[in-house]
C-alpha cells in the first residue's frame, strides 16, 4: 500500500508499474513479501513462476517456495527457505564424521542440513558410516556389514586415520550412532538430512528407512541422496512424496542426457515430488545448467571447501556440500560487502 500511494503521487514515475518504481526508486533492496490467495487454495507452480518473474533479482539467487501439501494437510519442511542449502558434509569437520556430536557442532555452527552416510549391519540395523569397514574411523576392524550391531557399538568413532590436522581425543567414546538416533537428534534440532544411501539398498531396506523417518514425523523435512539410482528408485517406490538427489561424478551434460535425464524422467519423478542432480562443482557447467533447467531439475554441488569457489559457482546452482564452508553466509557476506562503508 506504501508503494502504491507513493507511486500514485510521484510524477516522475507516472505510468510506470509498482515494481519498476521500486526498481528505479531504489538502487538495491530487500523486500519480502508475504503471499496467499484470496480463495484460500494453494499456490500453483504458475502462480510462484509469475511472482518470480515481476522482479528482477541480482546477485545471490532468490528461490519461492511454496508449502508441500501432503494428504490436504499443511506439513513444516524445516530449513527449506534459504536462498541456497548449505549441506555440512558427515557434520562438522573438527568432529569424528558421521557421530552425533559432529552433527550438534554443525547446528552450533550454523548449518540447517547436514549429510550423513548409512549402511546395514549384518543383523540389519542401519547406522551411520561412510566406509564399507569401521577401520578409519574406530579403534575396531570389520566390515560393517559383517558385524551385527552389538559387536560394532563395541569400538569407539573418535577417530579418522586420514585427518592428521584435527584432534579427537574430546571425543573419546563415541558410538557409532543407529540411523534411527540421528533422525531424532534432527528433529529435535530442527536439521533437514542429506541421507546418502551408500550403495544399491535392497527394497525392504528402503522400506525400513522411510518407516524409521516417518515415525519421527520427518518424512517431508529430509533429502535422500545417492550414486545409486537403483538406491533412489527404491526410496521413491515407497515414498512417492521424497526428494531425491542422484550424486554425479566424472560426467558431462552429454554423458548426463545419455545415461541419467531418461531414468530421471521416469524413475524418480513421481509428479509428487523434487529430484535433482548433485554433482561435482567443476562439472556445473552452463551446458549442465541447460539441461537440468530444460528436464525441471535443481542442480547441488560437492564438495566445496573454499570461498573463492562457493563465490564462483553457476547462479542456479542451489545446494553446495561442504565440510566447513557456510555457503549461504558466504554469499550474503559478499553481497554485503559491496555495501560502501562496509568493507
Amino acid at each position: 500500500d506504501y508503494f502504491d500511494s507513493k507511486w500514485n503521487t510521484d510524477s516522475a514515475f507516472a505510468g510506470t508499474s509498482t515494481t519498476e518504481y521500486i526498481t528505479n526508486k531504489y538502487e538495491s533492496a530487500y523486500i519480502i513479501l508475504t503471499i496467499a490467495k484470496v480463495d484460500g487454495s494453494a499456490l500453483t507452480d504458475e502462480d510462484v513462476n509469475n511472482m518470480h518473474a515481476m522482479f528482477k533479482v541480482e546477485g545471490t539467487k532468490k528461490q519461492i517456495t511454496k508449502p508441500e501439501n501432503v494428504e490436504g494437510q499443511y506439513t513444516p519442511s524445516y530449513g527449506l527457505t534459504e536462498n541456497i542449502r548449505s549441506v555440512n558434509h558427515r557434520g562438522w569437520y573438527k568432529a569424528p564424521e558421521n557421530t552425533l556430536s559432529a552433527y550438534r557442532e554443525s547446528y552450533k555452527n550454523g548449518f540447517k542440513y547436514v549429510e550423513c552416510d548409512v549402511q546395514f549391519t549384518k543383523d540389519g540395523v542401519a547406522v551411520l558410516l561412510h566406509d564399507d569397514t569401521i577401520d578409519r574411523t574406530s579403534d575396531g576392524t570389520g566390515n560393517i556389514s559383517e558385524l551385527t550391531y552389538a559387536e560394532a557399538s563395541q569400538f569407539d568413532y573418535s577417530y579418522d586415520d586420514n585427518d592428521t590436522v584435527n584432534d579427537f581425543s574430546l571425543y573419546r567414546g563415541e558410538k557409532i550412532p543407529t540411523f534411527e538416533e540421528f533422525i531424532k537428534l534432527c528433529k529435535r534440532l530442527e536439521l533437514h538430512p542429506y541421507i546418502e544411501l551408500k550403495g544399491s539398498i535392497t527394497d525392504a531396506q528402503a522400506k525400513q528407512l522411510v518407516e524409521i523417518v516417518k515415525n519421527c514425523d520427518m518424512l517431508h523435512s529430509v533429502s535422500w541422496i545417492s550414486f545409486s539410482g537403483n538406491a533412489l528408485s527404491n526410496i521413491v517406490k515407497n515414498c512417492p512424496t521424497a526428494r531425491v538427489g542422484w550424486v554425479l561424478t566424472n560426467t558431462d551434460a552429454t554423458k548426463i542426457e545419455a545415461n541419467n535425464i531418461e531414468i530421471i524422467n521416469t524413475q524418480l519423478k513421481t509428479g509428487q515430488n523434487k529430484v535433482f542432480i548433485d554433482i561435482w562443482h567443476s562439472l556445473a557447467t552452463q551446458a549442465v545448467v541447460d539441461l537440468c533447467i530444460a528436464n525441471d531439475i535443481a542442480l547441488e554441488v560437492w564438495t566445496v571447501n573454499d570461498t573463492n569457489t562457493i563465490l564462483n559457482l553457476h547462479p542456479y546452482v542451489s545446494g553446495v556440500s561442504s565440510d566447513s564452508c557456510h555457503a549461504e553466509n558466504i554469499l550474503k557476506d559478499y553481497e554485503l560487502s559491496l555495501i560502501p562503508g562496509n568493507n
